[in-house]
């Protein structure tokens, strides 16, 4: 008898963003009772040493040629470390982690000088534990292993920052859900009364949230995800513009190229040729 094969799971990536990419100097796992005074870096050098300093436990004071900060437990700060002059506890015992990096891209959502609170759970502990334990063995593959868990433990705390913002944000969970209609949807024609009633508002009023939540309208949304998922196809398939504008339920080819010129500054079939 043959069973049939079917598919339990399945995601689909179109949005594509420039990674950040670190250069990663040192990771110290830090107990700290006394004051350090910083080693002053030359500001001729031809890079600029950021670090991420990350209270687990205690309260830290560090003082900066920008300003002072205390960093209480759950509490994480990007500094440039050459405006860093002192830290040390504020009472007692102050238990941390400090990472010591370069990137040639910009730091992605993080301010310098500004104080975040993250709650730190086991899988951030788990990650830095991991780090390591890999470089016990110095070599170029647990270089880039270790390189790549701080990057994820740099995208945890991003999402947590933004889960943070979304949740107070009105009928977050609602508009969630609609987001991911629309994403698994987009081939669709998809009208802003129908999101509407899924999050039972009216229109007004759901254009009004959708807005504060995505930073776009409902239908800009919709046409940059169709413009995305186009993007990918011109890629990574064969189909011809034509057939790509009745996919996606656009009225002409021309109608597609011009929006996808709009937003992507080439037109469909240079950006397939350049691909």
């Amino acid at each position: 008898m043959q069973t049939q094969d079917y598919i339990q799971k399945q995601f689909t990536i179109y949005d594509h963003y420039p990674l950040f990419s670190p250069y990663l100097y040192t990771v110290w796992k830090v107990q700290r009772t006394t004051m350090y005074v910083a080693m002053r870096i030359r500001t001729n050098e031809p890079f600029q040493l950021r670090c991420f300093c990350r209270t687990f436990s205690g309260t830290g004071i560090v003082e900066t040629t920008d300003g002072i900060f205390e960093l209480p437990p759950n509490s994480l700060i990007l500094l440039d470390v050459r405006t860093i002059l002192r830290y040390f506890p504020k009472k007692g015992k102050w238990e941390y982690y400090w990472y010591n990096f370069t990137s040639d891209a910009p730091i992605p959502f993080f301010s310098l000088n500004k104080v975040y609170t993250i709650e730190m759970n086991y899988s951030e502990t788990l990650l830095d534990e991991e780090m390591f334990r890999i470089m016990q063995n110095y070599d170029d593959t647990n270089i880039m292993l270790t390189t790549t868990l701080f990057v994820e433990i740099v995208y945890r705390w991003i999402r947590y920052c933004r889960d943070e913002i979304d949740n107070t944000l009105p009928h977050c969970d609602k508009i969630k859900e609609v987001i991911a209609y629309i994403n698994n949807n987009i081939q669709k024609d998809i009208s802003v009364n129908e999101l509407a009633e899924k999050c039972f508002l009216s229109e007004r009023y759901f254009r009004s949230v959708f807005r504060q939540f995505t930073g776009l309208s409902p239908k800009q949304y919709i046409c940059r995800q169709k413009l995305k998922k186009i993007a990918m196809l011109l890629k990574t398939s064969s189909q011809t513009i034509n057939e790509l504008a009745a996919d996606f339920n656009y009225s002409s080819p021309f109608q597609l190229s011009r929006d996808f010129k709009k937003y992507y500054g080439t037109s469909p079939k240079a950006y397939r040729e350049n691909s």
